[in-house]
């Protein structure tokens, strides 16, 4: 990585700052900083000591921006978007006509409770003499949004109180949240909002642009929705996010999220509101509009709703793995789960030769009727999911961007089929991460993929379909994961190398043995083994050297910020190199655009992959 960056697209100027020295000059003013960044004012990420960007610490630095350009000091924040034993900070860099230029973060590492260096002052008044020098050479930012007067803040709410007079305290809560949202959402300008309860899988959305499909809402918002409410739980004020930070990264949208909370300041819902990238900031008068009509939802009957009205499933469902919970139950209330339970069809039940001998706790729940299946929490419904069957394989076509590929090439795809509605897998993700419950997601994927396949043998054979699959960390450091690919592949009459098994770089790094033991079974049988997810330069291609990688998969946030980051171009510039240098393909993720797909042509890009190119369809549609 280029020790020296231009400025981000945002900033005016076109002069260099040596971003690299004034890092140096900061660690000897705060020997513990351990990560030292900059930002552009709208915060852009302009250069990084290590390369690596922490998604709580950036959307820590949009917050203090954005305070920033409403107040008119430099304070620095103290950010408690890190583990207990970290100290963070962010400081606002000023111009001389004050207005914001950028920012700078620290973060200390590990320190003692009573080191200076845990103060936000003690270490601005060592960092003011670089943060001056930076006021005078930082260029200003030919973007920043002026904030709205005191005038338009105050029509704004008045606006906000008047359309609020609709919510009438008669409403049903369900018909009260709908209609708060659409107000919220058409009175603001967004694309689309939500509502969302915690700890239950429940979920409100309207959408007022037509631009956006149902699949790009659910999917903004599962990808920050436990984010949020952890964010929510440890602040007691909104969150504007103007840019992509974090996850939202993987979708171009602006965020505005206000809680609502009960007496005892328990975040009860959170009104969320998305507009896209393209569109103006999100700003105060806008959360003071969205604040008033918050303030108009019902907090006690909010709380009341959120009991389940079936309280036996409720309990069933969260019942921990252990058999002396299996207390006596009042006799009335069980009597409609027992007669559900044999009603599962046995052709849907995977049979035991399938699937590897893994130990997952799978704690005892009621299959949940079509009146009720939002009461389980998704861990369950995951579970019964695998049980039924009741998941879908789609496929995206990976494209050659030079010439025709010998063979055509896809991605499998998960889907999960759970209340009428197809989810991709932000949606059931986390849950079956937390609950442990990706090897069976893996197995499933890998046996049913196979199952397929040896149906349409001959077309597989004939055609050279190449299909890859994603394995994740938890199956990759599961004991006899890997004889359960082999015995699965060694069953089936399709030659191996139209397998590749894509591992991400991060978790390949962190399970060495495991990435070497099973890398060793798969060229054992003629299967290929991919990196996924790469950004880290050239830390990435390191286990080259000892793991017969064949293919690397370049991270989706790199080629989406191609244009308009010079520190990503020469990211992707230097994996691709690399890459050539060894005789190994490279795949280029997330390609959503004509100009990305001929930058990376420009770049000597392989493949790419993305809804530019191809959009995933069902997997049994590539057979006719």
């Amino acid at each position: 990585m280029s020790s020296v960056l231009k400025p981000s697209a945002s900033s005016a100027g076109s002069h260099e700052l040596p971003f690299a020295s004034y890092a140096q000059l900061i660690r000897m003013l705060v020997p513990p900083a351990e990560r030292i960044s900059f930002y552009d004012a709208m915060a852009q990420s302009l250069w990084i000591n290590d390369g690596v960007e922490e998604p709580d610490f950036r959307m820590h630095v949009e917050l203090v921006l954005g305070r920033a350009r409403q107040a008119t000091s430099s304070a620095p924040a103290a950010a408690a978007a890190h583990p207990d034993d970290d100290t963070a900070f962010v400081f606002v860099v000023r111009n001389t006509h004050n207005a914001v230029v950028g920012a700078i973060g620290v973060a200390c590492r590990n320190l003692p409770s009573g080191a200076r260096f845990r103060s936000a002052d003690a270490v601005e008044r060592m960092l003011a003499p670089v943060i001056a020098i930076l006021g005078h050479a930082w260029p200003a930012s030919a973007k920043i949004v002026p904030l709205p007067t005191g005038a338009m803040r105050e029509a704004g709410t008045r606006q906000a109180v008047v359309a609020a007079t609709q919510l009438l305290p008669s409403m049903p809560v369900p018909a009260m949240l709908r209609k708060t949202l659409t107000l919220a959402t058409e009175l603001i300008d967004c694309a689309f909002g939500a509502v969302v309860l915690p700890g239950r899988p429940f979920t409100l959305s309207h959408c007022v642009s037509a631009d956006e499909s149902d699949l790009s809402i659910n999917a903004a918002i599962d990808n920050i929705r436990e984010h949020v409410l952890r964010w929510m739980q440890a602040r007691n004020e909104p969150l504007v996010v103007n840019g992509t930070s974090g996850r939202t990264q993987q979708l171009p949208y602006k965020l505005l999220v206000v809680p609502v909370r009960d007496p005892a300041q328990r975040v009860v819902a959170l009104l969320m509101l998305f507009r896209s990238n393209r569109a103006r900031d999100f700003a105060s008068v806008d959360t003071d509009e969205l604040t008033q009509l918050a303030a108009r939802v019902p907090t006690a009957a909010l709380s009341a709703m959120l009991v389940p009205e079936v309280p036996v499933i409720a309990s069933v469902a969260k019942l921990p793995p252990q058999p002396q919970a299996a207390a006596p139950a009042p006799p009335p209330r069980p009597q409609p789960a027992a007669k559900v339970a044999p009603t599962i069809p046995k052709a849907a039940a995977r049979p035991a030769a399938a699937t590897p001998r893994i130990s997952v706790n799978e704690p005892k729940i009621i299959v949940p009727t079509a009146a009720t299946p939002s009461l389980q929490p998704m861990d369950d419904r995951i579970r019964t999911a695998l049980r039924l069957g009741s998941f879908d394989l789609y496929a995206q076509k990976i494209t050659a961007m030079r010439e025709a590929a010998p063979s055509p090439r896809f991605e499998v795809l998960l889907r999960m089929r759970d209340a009428g509605k197809l989810h991709g897998p932000p949606t059931f993700f986390a849950a079956a991460e937390s609950s442990r419950l990706l090897p069976e997601l893996d197995c499933w994927v890998i046996g049913e993929l196979l199952k397929t396949l040896r149906k349409r043998a001959v077309t597989v054979r004939t055609s050279c379909l190449e299909f890859s699959v994603n394995v994740a960390g938890q199956s990759l450091a599961t004991p006899q994961f890997a004889e359960f690919i082999v015995a699965e592949v060694c069953r089936t009459a399709i030659p191996a190398g139209l397998l590749v098994f894509e591992i991400s770089e991060r978790t390949a790094l962190e399970h060495e043995d495991d990435m070497e033991n099973l890398s060793a079974r798969l060229r054992d049988v003629g299967c290929r083994v991919a990196l996924d997810n790469c950004r880290s330069g050239l830390g990435t291609l390191d286990p080259l050297n000892k793991w017969p990688v064949s293919r690397v998969k370049i991270d989706g946030s790199l080629i989406r910020s191609l244009g308009s980051s010079v520190r990503a171009e020469s990211q992707v510039r230097a994996v691709t190199q690399l890459a050539a240098d060894r005789g190994i393909e490279t795949v280029a993720e997330c390609v959503e655009s004509q100009r990305v797909q001929d930058k990376l042509l420009e770049m000597g890009i392989d493949f790419a992959q993305g809804f530019h190119l191809a959009k995933p369809q069902p997997l049994q549609t590539l057979f006719g």
